[in-house]
C-alpha cells in the first residue's frame, strides 16, 4: 500500500497582523517537489525542501549558551517522528475528479484548469473531506473557520454593510453598550462575534475610502474550483489535472473548502509574473478586490479573500514549473451582488482559462485590508466553550473574584528560592515586590497596573524570574517543589519518563503590538531573569514568535548617555540576538537534527522556557499546529486590546494568567464608531477593574519632575503616584531657573485657526507650528552650552501637524550646526516612551461638540490619550494650545485651572514680546502667523478673520484671568500684539 501525498505547510502564515513591509517571504519549494511519487511521505518532502539549511546545531542561539541546543538535542533522542501519540504524516484525502481506487490516496477540491484532453469537471465536492480536514489540526487551538468566511463572502465592494441577521446582540446592547457582566456564554460570545464582523466592515469601508489600495497586480487567472455539491455552471469549465489540497488549505485559513452558496469558488492566478520585493506579495488573510478583464463592457467586480500565497495547496499539476507561483482566493459570484452579470462568470472565466498568454486577459488584484487578526479573534471567540470553567467564569462575571490569600503578603515570597528572594527585595520597590508575590500567590489570575514610569517592564522581568523558580505552579496546581528543569509532573502521579519538553515551565509573553514585545525581549536579553538556586542571572531558553520590528523604537526609547556608540553597539548587539531567537531562524538553524521542519518547529517551541509573540501571533499556524499549553500567560500592554484579542492566547489553557497595564492610558484602537459608543473599546483589563476586582497599583514613579507629575497624580491615579525625594534632583535642568522654561508650562496660542491641507481630513494648526519652532530656537539660543541630542521630543495628534513641524524643525541643525535629532511623533507613537522635555501641540482650535447635549470629540478630549500625552516628560513639559476649546473638556479645564493656580500658565504673546528679540525675530511678524497661510487652507478656513479678531479681543480679560504676576511693559506689550 502506498503512503499519502505529502501535506506542506507555510511558513508565511506565521507572520503578524501588521505584515511589516521588512517582513522576508518564506521560500517556497520548487515545483519538482510537489511531483511526488503518493509514496514520498511529508518528512520526506520537507527533507528534499530543506536540503540546504544549515548543520550547525551546536553554536550558541541567542547567547542562551547552549541551553536550547542541548534541550533540541535531548528531545530528538525520543521518537520525533510521532507527536503526541499521532504519526508524523496527517489524514489524507481520496482525489474526486480522477478515478483512483487507494484507500488511503489524499482527496483533493478539483480545480478547473485548461488541458488538451478536456474532460467534464466532477462538480461534487464531497462535504467528508471538510469534515476530514479539520482533524488535523487540535478543534480547541484551530476551529474551523467556515462561518466566518461566509460572511466576508457577503460583503461586495459596492455595498459593505453588516448584515442585518449578524446584528442582534449588537442592537440588543445597543442603549447601555456592551455590558460590564453578561447572563451566560452564549450572550458573551455572540456579542463578540457580532462585534468583531463589525469592526471589519469598518475597516474595509474606511480602506475602500482611499485614494488607492496598497497594492495591485494584474495575474492571469490558472484554476476554477467550487466549493460546494451545487453549481449551476460548473458544466462550463474543463476538468484539470491540477488539483488543491483541501487539507493544507484548511492548515493555513482554517477554511474546510466548503461552503453552503452555490455560486462560491476558489480561484487560482499565476503570482509569478511580477519581480517580487518584500512588500509585493499577497499573504494569506488579505482580502481583494477583483476585477476580471473588460469583456463586450462588462466587468466583473468582486471581493475575494487569499486562503493561499504557496504552492502547498497544489496537490499535482501539468509539470510547468512556471506554474508554481500561485495564490488561491475564494470568491463568490452572487446574482444578489453581481447582478445579471453573474451568467457572464462561466463565460468571462473560460475565455480567461484559454487565453492565458494573452495580455488583455489579465485580471487585476487589489490589496484592501488583511483580515488575518479579525480570523484569529474569531477563533479565540469559538474556542471558549472548550476553555477550563475558571476561564469562562471570569469572562461572563467580567471580574476575578478575591480568595482568602488573594492579598500578597511575604508568605508568598517564601516560596521562592531564599537567593532569589534576597535579590528581588534589593532591587524592587514594595509596590512591585507585591506584584511579582501575588503572581505566584495561591490566586490564579491577577491584574498589574502600571501608570507611567513605575517599572512595568522591570516588574515583568521580576514575575518571570519567579514563575520559572517554579514556586507559582507548584502552589497552583498542588505540586512538589519545583526548580528549573524539575519535572512539573503531579506527585500523586505514577512516574514516567519525561521529556525535557515536558520536564521545564513554560511561559507566553504576548502583548497588542510587536513593538511592546520587542522592548520586553530586548529587556530580557539585556538583563536576564535569576536563578535561585545557582544565585545568578541567565538568560532562559527563548523563541521570538512572528517578525519583530526594528529594533529603532526600542533604541531611541533608552535613557540618553554620554557614550552613544556605546548604545549603538549595544542594540546592534541584541538586534543581532533577536535575529537568532526568531522561530524560523531555528527551524533552518536545526533542520538536520529533525526528519521535518515542521516537528523541528513544534520542537523547538516545546522546549523554549519563554515564548514571546504579539497576541495575534499567539493565533498563527505556528503556534497552533500542534496541541499545546503554557503554565502561565503574561499579557504586556493589556489595556491597549480589545477583549476578542485578549482572548487568541488563551486558548493554550494557561494554568494562571497575569494582565499587565494601565487603562488610564491609551485603549485598544477601534476603527467603527459605532463599536466605540458600544464600548468595544473596552479591554479585558478594564471591564475585570470596572467590576471591583483586585488589582496590583505600582505607585512609585520613577520619570517625571514632581512639576510635572502633580496634576496626572491626583487627575487619573486619586493622588496615589508616589516619588523618591531624589527624583526631584534627578530631574532638574539649569533651563528651570528661566521662567519661560520651567518644568511645567501651558502656552495659551489664542491666535491661529486649524486647518486642512486640500486631500486630507488631518489637522494642522500654523500658528502652534510657528511658536513650537520659536520655543526651540529661544531654548537653542539661551542654553547652547548644553547637550540637546535626542533629549526634546515634539508630540501632536495628528498626522498634518506632525508633517509641518517636522519640515519646519528640520532646517535647526543647519542653523545651530550640531546634532538635535528632534523626535516628532502622535500621542500613540510615543505611548511607554519618554523624553527629557516634551512639547505637546493641541492642534484644534473649533469643533469640539457635536450638539448642545452631545459629548465631546471622542480623539482630542479622551482622557486616557491626554495622559499619556502630559506623562512623557522626564523634566520638562510644555504644552501649546487653545485655553477656549479645550476648557470644554472637563479633564483640560482641570489642567488649565491648575497652571493658572500654580503660575504656569502663559499667553503667548508674553512668551514672544521677552524672548522674540533673543532670536532676532520680530514682534509683529510672529504674533499672528495664520495670517500667512496658504490657499489651499483659505477654502477650510470659513470665518478666519471673525474668528481671529474674537479671539484677539478676548486675550486681554484672558490675561487677567491668567493668576500670572505681569510687568506694565509686560501689559503694554501686549496690547500692542491685540489691538
Amino acid at each position: 500500500m502506498q503512503n499519502p501525498p505529502a501535506v506542506t505547510f507555510a511558513t508565511d502564515s506565521e507572520d503578524e497582523e501588521e505584515h511589516d513591509e521588512k517582513a522576508r517571504v518564506p521560500q517556497r519549494p520548487s515545483r519538482a517537489h510537489l511531483h511526488v511519487e503518493e509514496s514520498q511521505t511529508e518528512s520526506e518532502m520537507e527533507d528534499d525542501e530543506h536540503h540546504d539549511a544549515s548543520s550547525d546545531g551546536d553554536s550558541d542561539v541567542g547567547g542562551n549558551t547552549n541551553v536550547l541546543e542541548a534541550a533540541l538535542k535531548a528531545a530528538t533522542t525520543s521518537n520525533v517522528s510521532v507527536t503526541n501519540g499521532t504519526p508524523a504524516t496527517r489524514p489524507t484525502f481520496k482525489p474526486i475528479s480522477q478515478k483512483r481506487t487507494q484507500a488511503n490516496s489524499e482527496k483533493n477540491i478539483a480545480v478547473v484548469n485548461p488541458t488538451a484532453n478536456r474532460k467534464r469537471l466532477d462538480t461534487t465536492f464531497a462535504r467528508k473531506s471538510a469534515t476530514n480536514s479539520t482533524k488535523c489540526k487540535s478543534t480547541l487551538l484551530w476551529p474551523n473557520l467556515d462561518d466566518f468566511f461566509e460572511f466576508i463572502l457577503c460583503l461586495s465592494p459596492s455595498q459593505t454593510r453588516l448584515p442585518d441577521k449578524r446584528q442582534r446582540y449588537l442592537r440588543k446592547f445597543k442603549q447601555r453598550g456592551l455590558p460590564a457582566v453578561y447572563d451566560n456564554v452564549n450572550d458573551y460570545c455572540c456579542a463578540q462575534m457580532e462585534a468583531i464582523m463589525e469592526e471589519l466592515v469598518a475597516s474595509v469601508r474606511s480602506a475602500k475610502e482611499l485614494t488607492s489600495y496598497n497594492m495591485r497586480k494584474s495575474l492571469f487567472l490558472t484554476s476554477v474550483s467550487p466549493c460546494s455539491s451545487a453549481h449551476s455552471i460548473s458544466d462550463a469549465f474543463p476538468t484539470a489535472q491540477t488539483r488543491l489540497n483541501a487539507s493544507a488549505i484548511f492548515s493555513e485559513s482554517g477554511f474546510s473548502g466548503t461552503t453552503s452558496g452555490q455560486h462560491d469558488f476558489i480561484l487560482t492566478f499565476h503570482a509569478n509574473e511580477v519581480k517580487k520585493t518584500a512588500n509585493s506579495e499577497f499573504v494569506n488573510g488579505d482580502l481583494l478586490l477583483l476585477r476580471s478583464p473588460p469583456w463586450k463592457n462588462y466587468q466583473l467586480r468582486f471581493f475575494g479573500i487569499v486562503l493561499c500565497n504557496s504552492v502547498v495547496a497544489v496537490g499535482a499539476g501539468g509539470g510547468n514549473p512556471n506554474e508554481n507561483e500561485q495564490i488561491c482566493v475564494l470568491v463568490r459570484a452572487d446574482p444578489a451582488t453581481l447582478g445579471d452579470e453573474c451568467n457572464l462568470f462561466s463565460t468571462i472565466t473560460e475565455m480567461c482559462l484559454s487565453n492565458q498568454k494573452a495580455s488583455n486577459w489579465r485580471w487585476s488584484l487589489e490589496n484592501v485590508h488583511n483580515i488575518t487578526t479579525s480570523a484569529r479573534e474569531f477563533q479565540a471567540i469559538k474556542s471558549i466553550p472548550m476553555l477550563p470553567p475558571d476561564i469562562t467564569d471570569i469572562l461572563v462575571k467580567g471580574s476575578i473574584t478575591s480568595g482568602p490569600n488573594t492579598a500578597a503578603t511575604d508568605d508568598e515570597l517564601t516560596k521562592l528560592s531564599p537567593r532569589l528572594v534576597t535579590e528581588l527585595r534589593s532591587k524592587y520597590n514594595v509596590p512591585q515586590l507585591k506584584a511579582i508575590a501575588g503572581a505566584v500567590g495561591e490566586a490564579k489570575h491577577i491584574i498589574i497596573q502600571g501608570p507611567p514610569g513605575t517599572g512595568k517592564t522591570k516588574t515583568i522581568l521580576g514575575i518571570l524570574s519567579a514563575l520559572l523558580d517554579g514556586a507559582a505552579l507548584g502552589s497552583a496546581k498542588k505540586r512538589v517543589r519545583i526548580r528549573v528543569g524539575a519535572s512539573l509532573q503531579d506527585d500523586r502521579s505514577p512516574a514516567k519518563p519525561k521529556t525535557v519538553a515536558e520536564s521545564t515551565i513554560r511561559v507566553l509573553v504576548a502583548a497588542p503590538s510587536n513593538a511592546a514585545v520587542d522592548e520586553l525581549l530586548v529587556r530580557l536579553l539585556s538583563e536576564g531573569v535569576f536563578d535561585g538556586t545557582k544565585g545568578s542571572s541567565y538568560r532562559p531558553r527563548i523563541v521570538r514568535v512572528g517578525r519583530p520590528e526594528s529594533l529603532q523604537q526600542q533604541q531611541r526609547s533608552q535613557k540618553n548617555e554620554p557614550d552613544n556608540k556605546k548604545i549603538r553597539k549595544k542594540w546592534r548587539k541584541y538586534a543581532h540576538e533577536v535575529e537568532e531567537i526568531l522561530l524560523e531562524n531555528l527551524v533552518t538553524k536545526h533542520r538536520n537534527a529533525f526528519p521535518s521542519a515542521k516537528i523541528a518547529r513544534q520542537e523547538i517551541l516545546k522546549n523554549a522556557q519563554i515564548v514571546f509573540c504579539t497576541l495575534s501571533g499567539a493565533g498563527s499556524v505556528a503556534m497552533c499546529d500542534f496541541p499545546q499549553e503554557f503554565d502561565a500567560l503574561v499579557v504586556d500592554e493589556a489595556a491597549q486590546a480589545v477583549e476578542a484579542s485578549t482572548l487568541i492566547p488563551f486558548k493554550f489553557k494557561p494554568s494562571r494568567v497575569i494582565l499587565v497595564g494601565d487603562h488610564r492610558q491609551l485603549p485598544a484602537t477601534v476603527i467603527s464608531k459605532r463599536l466605540i459608543e458600544l464600548r468595544y473599546d473596552r479591554s479585558m483589563f478594564e471591564r475585570f477593574v470596572d467590576n471591583k476586582s483586585p488589582v496590583f497599583l505600582l505607585n512609585n514613579q520613577y520619570r517625571m519632575h514632581p512639576e510635572i507629575s502633580q496634576f496626572p497624580s491626583r487627575q487619573f491615579y486619586q493622588g496615589k503616584l508616589v516619588q523618591e525625594r531624589e527624583i526631584k534632583d534627578w530631574t532638574t535642568r539649569k533651563y528651570h531657573q528661566d521662567p519661560y522654561f520651567k518644568p511645567f508650562l501651558f502656552f495659551d496660542v489664542l491666535g491661529g485657526q486649524q486647518s486642512q491641507v486640500r486631500g486630507s481630513k488631518s489637522l494642522r494648526n500654523l500658528s502652534e507650528v510657528e511658536f513650537v519652532l520659536m520655543l526651540v530656537r529661544t531654548l537653542l539660543t539661551r542654553f547652547s552650552e548644553m547637550e540637546w541630542k535626542k533629549k526634546i521630543g515634539i508630540i501632536a495628534p495628528y498626522k498634518q501637524q506632525i508633517h509641518e513641524l517636522g519640515t519646519k524643525l528640520g532646517h535647526l541643525e543647519q542653523q545651530f550646526d550640531r546634532k538635535l535629532e528632534i523626535e516628532i511623533n502622535t500621542v500613540d507613537g510615543f505611548q511607554g516612551r519618554e523624553k527629557d522635555i516634551i512639547i505637546y501641540s493641541c492642534v484644534r482650535t473649533s469643533g469640539g461638540k457635536r450638539g448642545n447635549n452631545a459629548k465631546l470629540d471622542a480623539f482630542w478630549a479622551d482622557v486616557r490619550r491626554m495622559n499619556v500625552a502630559i506623562t512623557r516628560a522626564k523634566s520638562s513639559l510644555w504644552i501649546i494650545g487653545n485655553s477656549q476649546l479645550l476648557e470644554q473638556s472637563a479633564a483640560w479645564r482641570a489642567l488649565i485651572e491648575d497652571t493658572k493656580s500654580r503660575e504656569l500658565y502663559l499667553l503667548d504673546s508674553e512668551f514672544i514680546a521677552n524672548n522674540g528679540a533673543t532670536i532676532g525675530i520680530s514682534t509683529n511678524t510672529i504674533a499672528t502667523p495664520a495670517t500667512a497661510a496658504s490657499g489651499d487652507d483659505r477654502n477650510n478656513n470659513n470665518n478666519t478673520n471673525n474668528k481671529s479678531e474674537n479671539n484677539s479681543s478676548n486675550s486681554n480679560s484672558r490675561g487677567k484671568r491668567s493668576g500670572g504676576r505681569r510687568s506694565r511693559k509686560h501689559k503694554k506689550a501686549k496690547k500692542e500684539q491685540n489691538p
